[in-house]
């Protein structure tokens, strides 16, 4: 009965106030609620954005490459009379969008990847440093078709493997909305 003979003795100008520290109260935890949540969200959105950037790069580079596999294939078929010149210059468009991948990759963080993702990265950068070899023999004759376009297939298989692997990430990132 403490409590009721208390608020009996309180003038009413303390009552109100009494009163009005609940909703403040509610309102302060709310407010910090929302902007834990917001900032939990804009952080989900900005690796996101991140993914999004390494994709547009890893699409580039598989059109480059398909390209290029395409190329390889018509030069080893030709018995290299044909499509010399025009390969050539595919190379090097290929290795200007190789060059703007890896910048990407040094400087996304590798902690917005999706699980296991960077082992599909580590395998992509593998089979390019395999490149240069795989050209020379292309160049030279000294490699089956099939063997070229198998090596062209697999690097590509990895990048679209990649890019599966965000999109589930995105996915479950549905909440962001």
């Amino acid at each position: 009965m403490g409590i009721i003979q208390f608020l009996k003795t309180m003038s009413i100008k303390n009552k109100i106030r009494l009163i009005s520290i609940f909703p403040l109260i509610f309102i302060v935890i709310l407010s910090f609620y929302i902007n834990i949540n917001t900032y939990q969200k804009v952080s989900q959105l900005e690796d996101m954005k991140e993914l999004a950037i390494l994709n547009t790069k890893i699409s580039l580079l598989l059109h480059e490459t398909q390209k290029e596999r395409g190329l390889s294939a018509s030069f080893i078929g030709s018995n290299g009379l044909k499509f010399k010149e025009t390969l050539e210059a595919q190379r090097k468009l290929t290795d200007e969008i190789f060059k703007e991948f890896s910048k990407t990759l040094e400087n996304i963080d590798k902690t917005t990847y999706p699980q296991n993702s960077e082992i599909l990265i580590t395998n992509v950068l593998k089979e390019l440093s395999n490149i240069q070899n795989i050209r020379s023999d292309i160049s030279n004759l000294k490699i089956e078709n099939n063997k070229a376009i198998t090596f062209y297939t697999n690097m590509n298989s990895i990048l679209l493997d990649f890019v599966a692997l965000t999109t589930t990430k995105v996915e479950k990132e549905d909440d962001t909305r």
